[in-house]
């Protein structure tokens, strides 16, 4: 089945069919839509990476899935999440000469998550609709950050192992004018190659000229 492309402008449900207006004018009725965006329309790119670096010398984790170009190269990962830290394995596996993994916020922990918390979430979402809406802020919050604790601050342990052969070199809480936290940034010596990681704030960059021209910035975009 040839697939069309377009961009989805409006969806509504007026009389229990779905109605789609499309960019180009067309009109689509149907009973059922199936969302499935992917990510590569939510990466996030700091500016200064397109105003600074040629686009040969960096990449995003949405379109860099190929390391073979990379073995002997010298990689610096800007962000410290899931992504991030696998990234750094495979570049690993495929015998990247360093990794370097940038980041301004505390260093994860590599532990199993627990989601037992979420069976009696799930519970109530299918017997009692709305009950999230229905809870006070302060008990929304808590839930939200609970999620956020096991699917954000921690990361898969089956990771640790992956980062040791080359070492991967982590660098943690820096920034540029965070109260707190380091200035100081990784100076090795050397192309790079620039790579903004995962979909919030993330990047991949091999950068003849990054760590040379731009020493403070390449540890400021995570």
């Amino acid at each position: 089945m040839a697939v069309e492309q377009d961009l989805v402008e409006d969806l509504v449900k007026p009389n229990g069919r779905f109605e789609a207006t499309l960019r180009s004018g067309r009109r689509v009725v149907a009973g059922a839509v199936v969302a499935a965006p992917g990510i590569s329309r939510f990466g996030v790119i700091p500016d200064w990476i397109e105003r600074d670096l040629s686009p040969g010398r960096w990449s995003h984790t949405c379109e860099l899935v190929h390391f073979e170009e990379l073995r002997g190269k010298r990689v610096l990962i800007v962000g410290g999440r899931q992504s991030a830290f696998e990234w750094a394995a495979l570049l690993a596996d495929e015998k990247a000469a360093e990794v370097h993994v940038v980041h301004r916020h505390d260093p994860p922990d590599f532990a199993p998550a627990d989601w037992s918390f979420v069976d009696p979430l799930m519970d109530l979402t299918v017997g009692v609709p709305g009950w999230f809406r229905g809870l006070p802020q302060v008990e929304r919050e808590a839930v939200a950050k609970r999620f956020w604790a096991e699917g954000r601050l921690k990361l898969e342990p089956w990771l640790t192992p992956r980062l040791t052969n080359p070492p991967v070199s982590r660098h943690a809480r820096l920034g540029r004018g965070v109260p707190g936290r380091s200035r100081r940034s990784p100076r090795p010596a050397g192309p790079f190659f620039g790579f903004v990681r995962g979909c919030v704030p993330a990047a991949t960059l091999t950068i003849e000229g990054l760590i040379k021209a731009q020493p403070a910035r390449s540890a400021s975009s995570s």
